[in-house]
């Protein structure tokens, strides 16, 4: 760590001249950002006018580095995804993948981008527990989810090897199998889009 190649490559990556790569979210512009000050990463959004400045104005939607300190975990970023419900609709709702420490396996929670606050599990929302899991959403209620849902759920490479629909309000486990591959599979993922 004391190296000069480590020093320029650190240098580098926690730069603030870096592009803030965006996305359209509604009529905002989020992107996630790591820096000196924000090491495990944090996810922002701005207008497009702000953006288009040069010196955009960002407002923080959810702070790894907080939610690290407030938890007393070594969360990292793994990515989020998003509720779309098509055409004409602003998305409000996330999947927000956190994994201890970088592993594999990431736990699964429902995040309100309008509130900047993840959905309590006690007033409805979706958490999975730490586990190798993919999920995709069905529908504002309802997700697809492939997770260890106990033996022979998961595959010899140690991925989900079924995937199930998962009502809000309910329990992970009364979730209802849709598609199983085999247990020599890789892995069996789920998918989803809206029709126009």
């Amino acid at each position: 760590t004391g190296s000069p190649l480590y020093g320029r490559v650190h240098a580098i990556l926690t730069s603030k001249d870096k592009i803030p790569y965006v996305g359209k979210v509604g009529k905002l512009y989020y992107n996630f950002w790591k820096d000196a000050e924000n090491e495990r990463g944090v996810l922002r959004r701005t207008t497009l006018e702000s953006y288009e400045s040069g010196q955009p104005e960002w407002e923080e939607v959810l702070s790894v580095d907080a939610l690290c300190k407030a938890e007393g975990e070594s969360w990292v970023y793994k990515g989020n995804s998003l509720l779309d419900e098509g055409e004409g609709s602003t998305p409000t709702r996330t999947l927000v993948y956190l994994s201890r420490g970088g592993a594999d396996a990431t736990v699964v929670r429902e995040f309100d981008l309008e509130k900047k606050a993840f959905v309590p599990p006690e007033e409805g929302g979706f958490q999975l527990p730490e586990a190798k899991s993919s999920v995709a959403w069905r529908g504002r209620d309802t997700l697809l989810v492939g997770t260890d849902f106990g033996e022979g759920s998961m595959t010899d490479s140690g991925y989900p090897r079924t995937v199930r629909e998962w009502r809000r309000g309910t329990p992970l486990s009364e979730a209802v199998e849709v598609y199983s591959g085999k247990q020599t599979d890789v892995s069996v993922r789920e998918g989803g889009f809206q029709l126009p």
